[in-house]
C-alpha cells in the first residue's frame, strides 16, 4: 500500500511538472517572446525566462487550489471558474463583432481589467460570511386537503388557529421594511453577488473598458493621399 501511494504521488508530481513546463513554453513562444525586450534574448536567457514563467504559473495554480479549498464544493468551484473566465471571452467576441473601431489595446485592456475585477470579487467573497436564511417550514394554518382522502380534514380547527396567529401579528411583522440605514457598504454588497453573475459583469466591463481605451488610444489618421482622377 505504501509503494502504491508513493507511485501515485510520483505520477502526480510528474504530470504537474510536465504541465507547468508545457504552459510556460507555450506562454513564452506565443506571448512573452513577442515583447520587444525579449526578442533578442539568447538561449540561456530564454531558459531562465521559461523557468520564471513556470514559477509564476505554479503560484497561480496553488492560488486557484486555495480558492477551491475554501469554496462550498468542487462543482461550485468549477462553475465559479467557468463563469469568471467566460465573461471576458464573450466581451472580446462582442467587441470584434459589433465594434469594428476597437483596437488590440482596448481589447487587451478590457479583458485584463475584467479578469482583475472578477478576481477581486472572488477574493473578497471569501471574507464575507453570509448567513443562510431558510424558508419557514411551519404547517400552522394550512389545511390537510392534500393528504389522503381517508383522513378527515380538521379545517375549522386549523382555520381558527390561523386567524389567531394573524391577530397576534402586527403590520410590520407581515410586511417587514428593510431599514434604509444599512450597515453594509458597497464592497460588501459587491462581494455578496453570486458567481452566476460573474459572466455578465465580466462581459460588461470588457466591452466598456475596451471601447473607452480604444477611443483614447486610437490614432486618427487623416487621409492626405492625393488621388488621380482618370477621365
Amino acid at each position: 500500500m505504501t509503494h502504491l501511494v508513493k507511485l501515485m504521488r510520483n505520477n502526480f508530481n510528474f504530470i504537474f511538472v510536465s504541465n507547468l513546463n508545457s504552459i510556460s513554453t507555450v506562454a513564452w513562444e506565443d506571448f512573452v517572446s513577442q515583447i520587444p525586450i525579449f526578442k533578442g534574448a539568447t538561449e540561456i536567457n530564454q531558459l531562465w525566462c521559461i523557468k520564471g514563467i513556470s514559477v509564476i504559473s505554479g503560484i497561480i495554480v496553488m492560488g486557484v487550489a486555495f480558492i477551491v479549498a475554501h469554496s462550498s464544493g468542487v462543482i461550485d468551484a468549477s462553475q465559479l471558474m467557468t463563469s469568471a473566465t467566460s465573461g471576458p471571452l464573450l466581451g472580446v467576441f462582442i467587441l470584434a463583432m459589433f465594434f469594428p473601431s476597437v483596437n488590440w489595446k482596448g481589447a487587451a485592456a478590457g479583458m485584463i481589467t475584467s479578469h482583475l475585477m472578477t478576481l477581486m470579487i472572488i477574493l473578497g467573497s471569501l471574507s464575507v460570511t453570509q448567513e443562510i436564511v431558510y424558508l419557514p417550514v411551519s404547517t400552522e394554518g394550512c389545511t390537510n386537503t392534500t393528504f389522503s382522502p381517508h383522513i378527515d380534514p380538521e379545517f375549522d380547527v386549523q382555520y381558527s388557529m390561523y386567524k389567531m396567529s394573524l391577530a397576534n401579528q402586527t403590520l410590520d411583522d407581515l410586511f417587514p421594511i428593510k431599514s434604509l440605514n444599512s450597515t453594509e457598504n458597497l464592497l460588501t454588497k459587491l462581494y455578496s453577488v453570486t458567481y452566476m453573475y460573474y459572466s455578465l459583469l465580466g462581459t460588461f466591463v470588457t466591452v466598456f473598458v475596451g471601447v473607452i481605451v480604444s477611443y483614447m488610444t486610437g490614432n486618427i489618421n487623416k487621409n492626405n493621399t492625393n488621388y488621380i482622377q482618370m477621365n
